[in-house]
């Protein structure tokens, strides 16, 4: 990734390699090469995770990680968690029929595949070695008046890829992964477009969050994690958190960042999110009001455009399984704008990806142990008044 943090960039290098879920090793070597400079040290664990780790730093930006007090009975920086996904939407080879054609499915829930923006599409079946395909159906002049115009079933489409059934079943196994095969490009007005535009430039916009806290002091510890298998219930997060959130003490000090896409407004979608606006910073009972109320702070004291999204359920981020992970996790969710998510076209505005940067960076750098032992509610002893506890210094209001 280039030295000088040039977004455009790092999000068409991420987005043009292919992460199917499960399989995001690619992926997970190009951000662990990224993230290296930046940070103290860079690991993997079982599940494919990177997981990149920067003390804190007090005074300078380049001096040795300094330990700060936080709360009254704990010494320990206060950590902050950012977290981006791996993989892109992707399908699983589920049956090899006559004459070489392949079947397939989605990988995870089926509603992250859109069947009607596949079809048609180049496609990277990951076999034994990489087959270009492309994804086909029966033509519309064979086929019956009454189904012509019916968008057709995932059990009608198969991948075709050149080859005899042979030599298919020599190169292909049931269960390798199919990714669309439509690197991005840049159009005009400052948009991305391509497969993966918006997972790739949530990595690059993880990776300059990494640059920009190494140039200036941050009182937290910070852990930046490239997570696994994001379509397939957020499984590599929730391992990662629960390791971070292990008891009481280690979640009291942590707070997460989660990026993710937005569903932008666009011809037919009545969306008040806007491409070019800024970020989202989400609103809802799956993030902490107050970590959502310091980056909106954080936003307007930095004038970061921004926008907010309403979530009245669980959001279709990482945040879902760190929220409960542990001991618990303070989450927040910033997204980024895009249309078209999960097709072969999905777009962005590259002045979010780096408002995205900007905002998680200035918000990380403020981060201390005052804001987070402030996340923390009052506790009450059992059997005691209101005023035993203020007398005693339990609870502060």
């Amino acid at each position: 990734m280039t030295a000088a943090g040039d977004l455009s960039v790092d999000s068409i290098r991420f987005a043009a390699l292919d992460g199917p879920t499960g399989a995001e090793g690619v992926v997970a070597d190009a951000l662990s090469a990224a993230l290296a400079p930046f940070v103290d040290r860079v690991e993997r664990d079982a599940l494919g995770n990177v997981i990149a780790h920067r003390r804190a730093r007090i005074g300078n930006a380049t001096g040795a990680g300094v330990t700060t007090a936080f709360g009254p009975d704990v010494v320990a920086a206060p950590r902050l968690l950012i977290v981006a996904p791996l993989d892109e939407p992707s399908m699983i080879v589920a049956r090899i029929d006559p004459g070489g054609f392949l079947r397939f499915r989605p990988i995870g829930p089926a509603a992250g595949v859109d069947v009607r923006a596949w079809l048609g599409q180049p496609v990277t079946v990951h076999g034994r070695r990489p087959l270009a395909g492309a994804i086909g159906t029966r033509p519309p002049h064979v086929l019956e008046a009454a189904v012509r115009d019916v968008t057709p079933d995932i059990d009608a489409l198969f991948v075709d890829v050149g080859l005899g059934e042979a030599d298919v079943r020599a190169a292909v196994a049931i269960g390798d992964a199919v990714t669309l095969r439509r690197p991005p490009e840049r159009m005009a007005g400052g948009r991305l477009t391509g497969k993966a535009a918006a997972g790739g430039s949530l990595l690059a916009a993880l990776v300059e969050i990494a640059r920009r806290l190494a140039e200036t002091p941050h009182p937290c510890d910070i852990v930046l994690a490239g997570a696994a298998q994001g379509a397939f219930g957020h499984r590599g997060a929730a391992a990662f958190g629960a390791s971070l959130a292990a008891d009481s003490t280690d979640a009291a000090r942590t707070v997460a960042v989660v990026l993710g896409a937005a569903s932008a407004g666009q011809r037919g979608v009545d969306s008040t999110i806007a491409l070019g606006a800024g970020p989202t910073i989400v609103r809802g009972p799956n993030v902490h009001p107050r970590v959502q109320q310091a980056l909106v702070g954080a936003a307007k004291r930095h004038e970061i455009p921004h926008q907010l999204e309403a979530a009245p359920g669980m959001t279709r981020t990482a945040a879902s399984v760190l929220q409960v992970a542990g001991a618990g996790i303070a989450c927040a969710v910033v997204q980024l704008p895009a249309r078209y998510g999960g097709t072969a076209v999905e777009t962005v505005a590259e002045v979010d990806v780096s408002r995205l940067a900007r905002l998680v960076a200035a918000f990380a750098a403020g981060l201390d142990g005052e804001i987070v032992a402030a996340l923390q509610p009052a506790l009450i002893a059992v059997g005691s008044t209101a005023a035993d506890d203020r007398a005693a210094g339990r609870v502060t209001s």
